[in-house]
């Protein structure tokens, strides 16, 4: 067993206390002082693994992200006309899927307690609109309110409504012949009542 002479551990002092004052100087981060303070015993002067160099802890260089209450979302509930106008609805089909009552229910149809639109009767559908008034509940702005609402005919009641319509449109196409015949009447009154190089 070799056995340290006085000269050699003032040596071996000396240079681990240059080498402690060097560290605690130079260094941003080191070994705790409670683990250097004490005397040199031989146990440490003799290990060569007692770390008396600067232990550099590694910290993140990632600037940490912020929260957010966003980032979900659903699905598209699939709202909208399923069926169209003049389009043939049997009993349970539905109509229209809607948020609201943007549609209204007429004849021949239900409305669910999400307000879907369902049929109850095989039939035609239809689609009208109707104005309203303070006594019908829904006047609207300045009492011009209007309602979309869809209907299921059966044959014979959208038979009738086409006839109905028919002979309102052969009625407006008669009003609007006869105002223009009126028209042309009155312009040649008029031109014949001008003076001659008027």
């Amino acid at each position: 067993f070799y056995h340290y002479s006085d000269e050699d551990i003032f040596v071996v002092c000396f240079v681990r206390l240059l080498t402690m004052s060097y560290i605690i100087r130079h260094s941003t981060r080191t070994v705790p002082l409670q683990r250097l303070s004490g005397s040199f015993s031989n146990k440490f002067l003799n290990n060569p693994s007692w770390p008396l160099q600067s232990q550099q802890i590694r910290h993140a260089t990632k600037k940490a992200g912020g929260s957010t209450n966003n980032g979900r979302d659903s699905a598209g509930r699939r709202l909208g006309l399923k069926i169209n106008g003049g389009m043939i609805a049997r009993p349970g089909n539905i109509i229209a899927r809607q948020r609201g009552t943007k549609y209204h229910p007429g004849a021949g149809v239900g409305m669910g307690k999400d307000h879907t639109i369902y049929s109850l009767l095989e039939g035609t559908v239809v689609f009208d609109n109707r104005r309203g008034y303070a006594g019908r509940g829904f006047a609207g702005r300045r009492g011009t309110g209007r309602r979309k609402v869809i209907s299921v005919l059966g044959e014979e009641d959208y038979a009738e409504r086409m006839r109905s319509k028919d002979e309102e449109k052969e009625e407006k196409e008669k009003r609007r012949e006869e105002t223009i015949a009126r028209q042309k009447e009155s312009l040649q009154r008029q031109q014949i009542q001008m003076p001659v190089g008027w």
